[in-house]
């Protein structure tokens, strides 16, 4: 019996990985490809989230970013979430920031969406609560990808074209000897029970962050609001960042007029006239920055300078939020020798419609697409953004609209040139 080979498998099915299927859904193009096979695989039970699920605090985003992309009210998703508790709670703050928990309820509602639509189809699948061990390109030019799971079952499936997204690692800049914790785990609360032990204790406490990002204002975010730490005469909290604080405003105007002072060349989005567009703190990230900016917190001191682990030297706790790194599984040739993808700043360097480039070359991983933590689209004349940010785009906006349209456009294309070869 020959295998099944699916048109498309999706690695890794949160925020990132399920955005395509929303993007082919609106746009009326999802039936054509589940009728040429789809399968997701992730770790998780429930699919759509990623880690959002955990995360109890503000996105950088207004609630009606989260419900953009739906804009055919006859749209089968559409009607599907209308009744969801996890739809009215975003629609009640269209005009502020929701709980990323709650925008992660919205999307584990999304995903449930679609692992019912696939699993409806005799050449669908859903490997959730699975592992990838192992992502092959044969001589065929069929992707062979090796699960395991939970209950250590091994399957290999087969697929034509490959979006993989298993997420990304935090950056470690640190040697284990001091107590060093990450952001990305802080926020979730997986350390909170650690940290209370410096709310009892009178001994003087120096805590360090490392960043500037939403991540790193979002800890200092839950030190104020969780823990009560900031204006506390036994505790210094130091914020690490090479550059000035950047914030986010809507217009150059409204940075005027807040007296925020800004490069027009560098700093503005010439597509939006946004100032700091990708690079800025948002939101409550935004107020809280401004507020230590203005010393406020006797307590909280801003460094702008580079850094080294000797100015940690008297640190009971560092929280590094200095971004993310690609998170992979080892990706073979036919011949079974690894390929190795091209890194910038840490990150895997993709082209327009996000294929990683082979590293030494200038060939891109073809009908393979990568654009979550740890790689990305960057800023470009296309899509805007200010010349400082030197990072990849995230985020579900980026993800549901910029980022799908892209990889789609290019899946069509490859899927039309396959229909013309087998006629």
């Amino acid at each position: 019996m020959e295998r099944q080979v699916y048109n498309l498998a999706i690695c890794g099915c949160g925020p990132a990985g399920i955005s395509p299927l929303v993007y082919l859904e609106e746009n009326k193009l999802l039936e054509k490809y589940l009728d040429e096979g789809i399968c997701l695989i992730d770790e998780k039970e429930n699919i759509g989230a990623g880690k959002l699920i955990n995360y109890n605090i503000t996105a950088n985003s207004l609630g009606k970013v989260f419900l953009e992309i739906f804009q055919k009210e006859n749209s089968s998703l559409y009607k599907h979430l209308m009744s969801k508790e996890s739809y009215k709670n975003i629609s009640s703050k269209l005009e502020s920031a929701p709980y990323l928990k709650e925008v992660g309820n919205l999307l584990q509602d999304i995903g449930s969406y679609f692992i019912d639509k696939i699993r409806d189809r005799n050449n669908g699948e859903v490997y959730n609560n699975h592992k990838i061990l192992e992502v092959k390109r044969n001589k065929k030019n069929i992707f062979e990808i090796k699960l395991q799971s939970f209950d250590n079952k091994f399957k290999t499936i087969l697929a034509r074209h490959v979006i993989f997204n298993i997420g990304g690692k935090q950056n470690e800049l640190f040697e284990k000897e001091k107590t060093v914790i990450y952001s990305d785990n802080f926020i979730s609360g997986l350390h909170d029970d650690f940290v209370n032990e410096f709310s009892n204790s009178e001994n003087k406490t120096v805590i360090s962050i490392v960043g500037s990002s939403h991540s790193a204002f979002s800890s200092l975010y839950r030190l104020k609001n969780n823990f009560n730490f900031l204006n506390r005469n036994n505790i210094k909290i130091q914020v690490f960042n090479r550059s000035n604080i950047k914030l986010f405003y809507n217009s150059v105007e409204e940075a005027i007029n807040d007296n925020y002072q800004f490069n027009m060349d560098q700093d503005v989005c010439y597509l939006s006239n946004r100032v700091n567009r990708y690079s800025g703190l948002r939101y409550d990230s935004f107020i809280l920055a401004k507020e230590c900016m203005s010393h406020k917190y006797k307590n909280v001191e801003i460094k702008n300078k580079e850094f080294t682990e000797s100015d940690f030297l008297d640190s009971s706790l560092v929280i590094c939020a200095t971004g993310y790194t690609n998170k992979s599984v080892e990706i073979l040739d036919s011949n079974h020798e690894e390929i190795i993808f091209q890194l910038e700043q840490g990150q895997l360097l993709t082209d327009y419609y996000c294929r990683p480039y082979i590293h030494n070359s200038n060939n891109v991983f073809e009908k393979f697409y990568t654009y979550g933590l740890g790689s990305g689209i960057k800023t470009n004349p296309k899509n805007g953004g200010e010349l400082n940010y030197t990072g990849r785009i995230d985020g579900v906006w980026v993800y549901q609209h910029e980022v799908s349209k892209r990889i789609v456009e290019d899946i069509s294309y490859s899927m039309q040139a396959e229909n013309k070869v087998n006629i």
